[in-house]
Protein backbone atom coordinates (compact mmCIF):
# COMPACT_ATOMS: atom_id res chain seq x y z
CA UNK A 1 0.00 0.00 0.00
CA UNK A 2 0.99 3.40 -0.71
CA UNK A 3 2.50 5.64 1.95
CA UNK A 4 -0.14 8.62 0.58
CA UNK A 5 -2.67 5.44 1.19
CA UNK A 6 -1.72 5.20 4.68
CA UNK A 7 -1.84 8.72 5.77
CA UNK A 8 -5.32 9.07 4.27
CA UNK A 9 -6.46 5.86 6.26
CA UNK A 10 -4.94 7.24 9.27
CA UNK A 11 -6.19 10.62 9.27
CA UNK A 12 -10.05 9.03 8.55
CA UNK A 13 -9.49 6.72 11.34
CA UNK A 14 -8.24 9.25 13.69
CA UNK A 15 -11.19 11.80 12.65
CA UNK A 16 -14.27 9.11 13.39
CA UNK A 17 -12.53 7.86 16.66
CA UNK A 18 -11.89 11.72 17.97
CA UNK A 19 -15.57 13.15 16.43
CA UNK A 20 -16.69 10.05 18.76
CA UNK A 21 -15.21 10.96 21.80
CA UNK A 22 -15.00 14.90 23.71
CA UNK A 23 -12.42 14.03 25.82
CA UNK A 24 -8.62 13.72 25.22
CA UNK A 25 -7.89 10.07 25.38
CA UNK A 26 -5.14 7.99 23.17
CA UNK A 27 -6.26 7.39 19.55
CA UNK A 28 -4.64 4.75 17.84
CA UNK A 29 -3.03 5.45 14.27
CA UNK A 30 -4.17 2.36 12.08
CA UNK A 31 -2.05 1.57 8.60
CA UNK A 32 0.84 4.15 10.16
CA UNK A 33 0.94 2.43 13.56
CA UNK A 34 1.29 4.30 16.88
CA UNK A 35 -1.02 6.03 19.51
CA UNK A 36 -1.18 9.96 20.41
CA UNK A 37 -3.95 12.43 21.56
CA UNK A 38 -4.65 14.55 18.24
CA UNK A 39 -3.72 14.05 14.18
CA UNK A 40 -4.15 17.04 11.98
CA UNK A 41 -2.58 17.40 8.58
CA UNK A 42 -0.83 20.49 6.16
CA UNK A 43 1.80 21.23 4.46
CA UNK A 44 0.89 18.26 2.36
CA UNK A 45 1.86 15.57 5.35
CA UNK A 46 0.40 13.90 8.58
CA UNK A 47 1.11 15.30 12.26
CA UNK A 48 0.31 14.00 15.51
CA UNK A 49 0.31 14.94 19.61
CA UNK A 50 1.51 11.47 21.39
CA UNK A 51 0.36 10.33 24.82
CA UNK A 52 3.57 12.50 26.01
CA UNK A 53 3.03 15.79 24.67
CA UNK A 54 5.42 15.53 21.93
CA UNK A 55 4.29 16.43 18.05
CA UNK A 56 5.50 13.77 15.55
CA UNK A 57 5.11 13.94 11.21
CA UNK A 58 4.72 11.38 9.33
CA UNK A 59 7.65 11.42 6.68
CA UNK A 60 7.88 9.39 3.32
CA UNK A 61 10.03 8.16 3.15
CA UNK A 62 11.06 6.54 5.66
CA UNK A 63 7.16 5.71 6.17
CA UNK A 64 7.13 6.51 9.89
CA UNK A 65 6.38 9.12 12.32
CA UNK A 66 9.34 11.51 13.03
CA UNK A 67 9.68 13.14 16.35
CA UNK A 68 9.79 17.21 15.98
CA UNK A 69 11.85 18.79 18.53
CA UNK A 70 11.02 21.44 21.20
CA UNK A 71 7.19 20.52 21.68
CA UNK A 72 6.67 17.92 24.73
CA UNK A 73 3.25 19.73 26.17
CA UNK A 74 0.78 19.27 22.98
CA UNK A 75 -2.96 18.31 23.62
CA UNK A 76 -3.80 19.07 20.25
CA UNK A 77 -2.61 20.07 17.05
CA UNK A 78 -3.68 22.02 14.02
CA UNK A 79 -1.04 22.95 10.45
CA UNK A 80 -1.05 25.42 8.27
CA UNK A 81 -0.86 25.14 4.54
CA UNK A 82 3.04 25.41 4.55
CA UNK A 83 3.49 22.78 7.18
CA UNK A 84 3.78 24.52 10.38
CA UNK A 85 2.44 22.53 13.10
CA UNK A 86 0.43 24.87 15.98
CA UNK A 87 -0.06 22.13 19.44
Amino acid sequence: MKAKSLVRIALAGACLMSSAVATAQDLQFFGTGGTGLDIGHGGGKAWAVGTTGKVYRFDTPPGAWTEIGGITTGMRIDVDSGGNPWP
